[in-house]
């Protein structure tokens, strides 16, 4: 018991990007979880690759909720998806499987899953031409959000520390409570509270307003802070 209980916590502690995967949602409830969870699906020798697919099944399962107007069901739904979105990347870096596809694979799928829960939400709109509107710059934010993620890793690891966050970004407080408002594990949060609470229109306007400063950020700091950095 004690093996396991070390492994678990090794899992957990070798799971973190803290430049990423920093939020409050993914460190404390989605990643202690998922370290568990890697135990048992290394024990069954299922791949990172087929837990990743397996989230997507799960996550088209939401949908058809979504559709059928049973959001709490669908929230639920959210939190297994994300729990085996963290535990995908846990058990590749504990079977040593880690690779450059299976990191644009992951990328791929989140973006898969973002892309269709905002489809599927833009089309039970369609009767609100106002609620039309909203939705469909509401998904207008995620894609380019998840482009602006898409250009960060594809830049050179040294250029990439040029437009990471400076120390000074955010404070010690709010590092060690994760506090963070637009990462993907901030998003999956409030995409489950919103659809547990069976308020979805509220998660566009949480896009509009924080995801859209906060994307704007993230091409601001690729765009300029790496122009400057190669100027200097």
């Amino acid at each position: 018991m004690a093996h396991i209980w070390a492994k678990i916590v090794s899992n957990y502690r070798t799971s973190f990007d803290q430049r990423e995967s920093d939020d409050f949602y993914t460190r404390f409830i989605s990643r202690p979880i998922a370290a568990v969870l890697v135990i048992l699906l290394a024990y069954l020798q299922v791949s990172p690759n087929l837990v990743t697919l397996i989230s997507l099944g799960i996550h088209a399962i939401n949908i058809v909720m979504l559709l059928r107007g049973q959001f709490f069901l669908a929230g639920l739904g959210f939190i297994v998806v994300y729990i085996l979105d963290c535990a995908d990347g846990q058990l590749a870096r504990e079977k040593n499987q880690t690779s450059q596809f299976g990191m644009h694979f992951d990328l791929t799928v989140d973006f898969t899953r973002e892309t269709t829960f905002f489809t599927v939400l833009l089309y039970m709109a369609y009767p609100d031409k106002e609620g039309l509107l909203v939705q469909a710059l509401a998904l207008l934010v995620v894609v380019h959000s998840f482009y602006a993620d898409w250009l960060r890793k594809q830049l050179h690891p040294t250029d990439l520390a040029k437009v990471s966050e400076s120390p000074g970004a955010y404070t010690t407080f709010k590092k060690k409570l994760g506090i963070r408002f637009w990462n993907i594990g901030a998003r999956h949060f409030v995409y489950t509270v919103c659809l547990l609470a069976e308020r979805p229109d509220f998660i566009a306007y949480y896009v509009l307003t924080i995801g859209t400063v906060l994307t704007a950020q993230k091409f601001y700091r690729i765009f300029f802070k790496m122009l400057t950095a190669r100027v200097d």
